[in-house]
């Protein structure tokens, strides 16, 4: 089982969100479909013994994220109540390559007017080994990621609206189950 992966995706949507909208001691809630959540921990777990292998999670993560809370839902998806313990846990670690390109990122991808080319420059600043793929028939107009997964690993679907870009991150695998099947 993949707990520190489960563990670091939910750090890294923390991340996200305090980056878009500042630290705040509160409590943040996120929300997985159980194929995500299979991939993340390596395993093929119906809702019944995914709420299980979630609870031996949540105490195998409490030390630093605190006693976070699970729950099933009835439209196939699970919650994850995550205590202010585990913000402060993610604002610690702020200062990571990961989470200081993720800043560069955001603060490009928000800036009226910016393109491709802007948000390719930001890559290449991190890395000689971007991909940039341009996907004009797809759900989105252009697919970028870091080859080797450093400083970031996630797959990064980018769409130009008129002046403005917007985006969806997602793992490598749930990108694979989801444009590439």
């Amino acid at each position: 089982m993949q707990f520190e992966r489960l563990k670091q995706h939910i750090c890294d949507m923390i991340l996200e969100e305090q980056l878009k909208l500042g630290y705040r001691e509160e409590t943040v809630r996120l929300y997985y479909l159980l194929p995500s959540l299979n991939r993340l921990l390596g395993t093929e777990a119906d809702m019944p013994q995914m709420h299980f292998l979630l609870q031996e999670f949540a105490g195998y993560a409490a030390p630093d994220l605190g006693m976070i809370g699970i729950r099933s839902l009835a439209d196939g998806r699970i919650g994850f109540v995550l205590p202010p313990e585990a913000g402060r846990y993610v604002k610690d670690k702020e200062k990571s390559p990961q989470a200081q390109f993720l800043r560069e990122f955001l603060d490009v991808i928000s800036r009226h007017g910016a393109g491709i080319d802007d948000i390719t420059a930001v890559f290449e600043k991190w890395s000689d080994r971007v991909h940039v793929e341009h996907t004009p028939q797809g759900d989105f107009d252009y697919l970028v990621y870091f080859e080797d997964g450093d400083p970031d690993a996630y797959r990064y679907c980018i769409t130009q609206e008129g002046p403005h870009l917007s985006y969806h991150r997602f793992t490598t695998e749930d990108y694979a189950a989801e444009f590439m099947s």
